[in-house]
């Protein structure tokens, strides 16, 4: 039997078979490196149709916070040829190099037809082989195109740290709180934030005006804004 690597399969023109029901791409994040308890990014294919989640999970007492959007398979297919290019099929599991503690680990499965491929990853970043970050980065990147960015949220912030924060503004748009996204448009209704003095910036939806500002979060409190963008 002769055996066709898959950059040989595509230079004579042919293509690895298209997806079918039950593939799957995920990825899940844990450890210090991230604040959340879970991170998990997914595509799953149903009949003819993928379902795309982002999913950011939190210990008690917050609530999962999660994006859905939907693709299809041919978009699927395209995302598992894209990491058959970047290596992600053959790559091995890897650790953190010694001395990196504050790392985050990232686990990823592959379910192409009858082709399943396992792998995890301690602090890809610090690694010298590039297929795990360039793994990680198409499937996120392909992930958040469908359902769109998830605002931060700190899960490490126990609710004696924080305060709340309400903003409305008009004409709607994105919020940043010490340039960090907070939420993609306005209102925002009482989102849990670290006590304590900070930038807040919100820029108009079609980016041509920004207002800037310094607010102060009590703990235990509400500090609501009103923003006029016009």
């Amino acid at each position: 039997m002769i055996l066709l690597s898959v950059a040989l399969i595509v230079g004579l023109g042919l293509r690895p078979a298209a997806a079918a029901d039950g593939d799957v791409a995920r990825m899940t994040l844990e450890g210090p490196g991230t604040p959340y308890g879970r991170v998990e990014l997914e595509a799953k294919l149903r009949g003819t149709t993928v379902t795309v989640r982002l999913t950011q999970t939190f210990g008690v007492p917050f609530e999962p916070h999660e994006r859905i959007g939907l693709a299809t398979a041919e978009d699927l297919d395209t995302l598992f040829q894209r990491l058959r290019s970047a290596g992600a099929f053959d790559l091995p599991p890897a650790r953190a190099l010694p001395g990196v503690t504050a790392s985050t680990r990232y686990a990823l499965e592959l379910r192409a037809g009858d082709v399943v491929h396992k792998f995890t990853v301690e602090a890809p970043e610090q690694l010298s082989d590039r297929r795990y970050v360039d793994a990680i980065r198409i499937l996120r990147t392909w992930v958040t195109g469908i359902t769109g960015e998830l605002a931060f949220r700190d899960g490490r912030i126990t609710p004696d740290e924080a305060g709340l924060l309400s903003i409305d503004s008009k004409p709607a748009g994105r919020v940043f709180l010490d340039d960090v996204l907070l939420s993609p448009s306005t209102p925002v209704d009482a989102v849990r934030v670290p006590a304590g003095s900070h930038v807040l910036r919100v820029v108009s939806l079609d980016g041509r005006q920004t207002k800037s500002f310094d607010v102060t979060v009590d703990k235990g409190k509400t500090t609501a804004l009103r923003v006029s963008l016009e």
